[in-house]
């Protein structure tokens, strides 16, 4: 029965809801540091702080969805609490781990067997994907090289950010994580999906 779990649909569910609850608590926080909401005290302030934090490793969770994946929203506007813009990156969101799932129920046999044209569509999606992960490690590379670019970086700022915000380096991380996966994931499912069609084109028709 387990095995018959579709996550295309578990996987978009679960990070939607997480998502969605991270994003709402932190904005309602960082509402209150910056004068506009509430107001939060007491002793579950290191909480409230510890899931602004949260937040921001959430963002390298779902690093595909960049750049909405930094949207930040004014809880006085949008709908249930989310800006327009969180509500594209919950839709990015949903949409990353539907593809996600899709991937790993495909190696267990729980797709149907697809058509040229659905074929066709799955190498065009592989191919986007890993132009969007070549993307993200120029992207990384690029911080790396402007961090890099300060002879004391590795004695100071790297040290800083490991002392204080180790969860900005946990998110870079995860960035440059999915950026390898992504270029190598897609690439060899691309380059097994050309190799399949070539040799049913090549098969005598029945």
């Amino acid at each position: 029965m387990a095995s018959k779990i579709r996550l295309s649909i578990v996987l978009p569910a679960v990070q939607v809801t997480l998502t969605a609850i991270l994003t709402r608590w932190a904005d309602r926080v960082d509402g209150a540091l910056f004068g506009f909401g509430g107001g939060i005290s007491g002793p579950l302030l290191r909480l409230h702080i510890f899931v602004s934090e949260l937040r921001i490793i959430w963002r390298g969770v779902n690093a595909p969805t960049f750049p909405l994946c930094f949207v930040s929203g004014d809880p006085h506007y949008g709908a249930l609490g989310f800006g327009p813009g969180e509500i594209l990156y919950l839709c990015a969101v949903a949409a990353l781990w539907f593809l996600v799932g899709r991937f790993f129920d495909l190696r267990k046999g729980l797709e149907l067997s697809e058509s040229r044209q659905r074929g066709t569509r799955r190498m065009v999606v592989q191919a986007i994907c890993g132009v969007w992960g070549m993307v993200f490690l120029g992207l990384f590379l690029f911080w790396m090289y402007q961090s890099l670019d300060s002879d004391a970086f590795v004695y100071t700022n790297f040290l800083f950010l490991l002392r204080n915000r180790s969860y900005s380096l946990i998110a870079v991380f995860l960035f440059f994580l999915w950026s390898l996966t992504l270029i190598m994931v897609n690439g060899a499912a691309l380059v097994h999906s050309i190799r399949a069609r070539d040799v049913k084109a090549s098969l005598p028709p029945s």
